[in-house]
C-alpha cells in the first residue's frame, strides 16, 4: 500500500483559433497493490522473487492548470482543483475517475534481508476520459524498490498465551 503523486504536461493543445495551450496536470492517489509471487531460492542467503497483479488506486487530488502558449492570449490561466471528496466530475463532457485498476509486474532480490526490485505497470481503467471522444489519459509506472525484509516468529510471540 502507498501514496503515489505524479505531475506532468499534456501533448500541446490548440484552442479554437490556433493558439498553442499547454496544461500542467497534478494527481496523487493511495494504491493498493495485489500480487501473485513467486520466490526462488538461489542458496541460503539469495532468493528471486518474480511478481504479477493488479492495484486498486483511489484518487484523492487533481490539478490541472492550462496556460496559453504564446504571448497571443496574455492572461490566460485557467484551472481546476478538485478537492478531496469532489474528484468525479469536471464539467459536463470531462470525468475523472475516483476509482481505478492497474496491473503490474516485477521482479526482486532478496539478499539476506535486503530487498531490491523493479517493478512497472500501466492503467487498465483510465483516471480521465472525455465522453464523446477517445481522448484519455493513462499513467504508466516503472519503480525502483530498496527494502528491509524482516520475519515474525509467531510461536515464540504467542506461546506465554
Amino acid at each position: 500500500m502507498g501514496i503515489s503523486a505524479l505531475t506532468g504536461n499534456a501533448e500541446p493543445m490548440m484552442d479554437t483559433d490556433g493558439n498553442a495551450l499547454n496544461q500542467k496536470i497534478t494527481n496523487c492517489y493511495l494504491k493498493l497493490p495485489v500480487n501473485l509471487v513467486y520466490r526462488l531460492p538461489l542458496d541460503d542467503k539469495l532468493s528471486l522473487s518474480l511478481f504479477a497483479g493488479i492495484a486498486g488506486k483511489c484518487n484523492l487530488y487533481y490539478k490541472s492548470k492550462v496556460s496559453a502558449g504564446n504571448s497571443a492570449l496574455p492572461g490566460l490561466d485557467v484551472s481546476y482543483t478538485s478537492d478531496l471528496l469532489s474528484v468525479s466530475e469536471m464539467g459536463e463532457n470531462n470525468v475523472w475517475h475516483r476509482w481505478q485498476v492497474a496491473w503490474q509486474i516485477g521482479a526482486g532480490l532478496n539478499i539476506k534481508s535486503v530487498y531490491i526490485g523493479i517493478s512497472g505497470g500501466s492503467d487498465i481503467i483510465p483516471p480521465y476520459s472525455h465522453r464523446g471522444t477517445k481522448a484519455r489519459m493513462n499513467s504508466a509506472s516503472i519503480n525502483v524498490t530498496v527494502g528491509y525484509t524482516f520475519h515474525i516468529n509467531y510461536k515464540k510471540l504467542f506461546e506465554d498465551f
